[in-house]
C-alpha cells in the first residue's frame, strides 16, 4: 500500500505513454531513414531569375537572416531553423515606382530542430538529403512608390520544397534604406501539398514559417 501511494497509477500510466510515444517516434525515424538511405540528391526545379541591369541590387546576409519553421508536435510547439543561402532582392524600376523581386534559396540539409526527439524524425520525413533545395522566387504584385516608409507588399511567386513547386502570394513587410533592405513574413505551409508525409505520431502536417531577410546594397 505504501508503494502504491508513492507512485500513483495515473503517474505510471503517463510515464508509460511518454516512453511509448518516444519509442514509436524513434522507430518511425529509423524506418524512414532506411527507406531513404543512399539516395542521390535531386536537382532543383526552379532557377533564380537574372536581375535587370537597371535594378537596385541587394545581397542577403545569411548570418543576419532567419528562416524558422514552427512545428506542432506531440511534445508541444517546437522551432526549427534553416540556413538561408546567399540570395538576392532586387528593386526593378517601373515608371515612378519599383517592383520588388526576390530570389531566396536555402539548403534543406541545414535544418536543425531544437528537440532531440524530433530532429532526426523530421529531417527524415522531409527527406532533406534527397531534396536539399529550397527556393522562393517572387515579384511584388504592385510597384512601390515611396521607399522611405515601412510598408506591407504582396509577393507572388513560386516556392520549391521537397522536389515540388507550389504557387504562393505572401503578405510581406518591407523596409528600404539607402544601403539596407529587410523583409519579414509569416505563412503556414501544408506539408502534404509538397508531397511530404509527416507521421501523425510525430507532428501535424501544417508548419508555421517565419521569414526574416536582411540584405545589403551591392557595390
Amino acid at each position: 500500500m505504501m508503494t502504491d501511494s508513492l507512485h500513483p497509477p495515473h503517474r505510471k500510466t503517463r510515464r508509460v505513454i511518454l516512453v511509448g510515444s518516444a519509442a514509436l517516434i524513434l522507430i518511425a525515424a529509423v524506418l524512414i531513414w532506411w527507406l531513404n538511405r543512399d539516395i542521390e540528391a535531386q536537382a532543383p526545379i526552379l532557377t533564380t531569375q537574372t536581375p535587370l541591369p537597371s535594378a537596385r541590387h541587394f545581397h542577403t546576409a545569411p548570418e543576419e537572416s532567419q528562416l524558422k519553421i514552427i512545428i506542432d508536435s506531440r511534445f508541444g510547439e517546437i522551432e526549427g531553423f534553416y540556413q538561408l543561402n546567399e540570395s538576392s532582392v532586387e528593386l526593378e524600376p517601373d515608371g515612378g515606382g519599383w517592383y520588388v523581386v526576390v530570389n531566396l534559396t536555402f539548403d534543406a540539409r541545414t535544418l536543425d530542430i531544437g528537440s532531440a526527439q524530433l530532429n532526426a524524425p523530421m529531417r527524415a520525413a522531409l527527406e532533406v538529403e534527397k531534396y536539399p533545395n529550397g527556393i522562393f522566387i517572387a515579384r511584388s504584385t504592385a510597384p512601390i512608390s515611396d521607399q522611405s516608409a515601412a510598408q506591407t507588399i504582396e509577393l507572388a511567386g513560386q516556392m520549391e520544397l521537397h522536389g515540388s513547386v507550389q504557387n504562393y502570394t505572401i503578405p510581406t513587410k518591407i523596409e528600404i534604406g539607402e544601403d539596407k533592405l529587410t523583409l519579414s513574413a509569416q505563412i503556414t505551409i501544408d506539408a502534404r501539398q509538397f508531397g511530404i508525409s509527416i507521421p501523425a505520431l510525430i507532428a501535424e502536417s501544417e508548419l508555421g514559417t517565419d521569414i526574416q531577410v536582411v540584405a545589403y546594397r551591392a557595390e
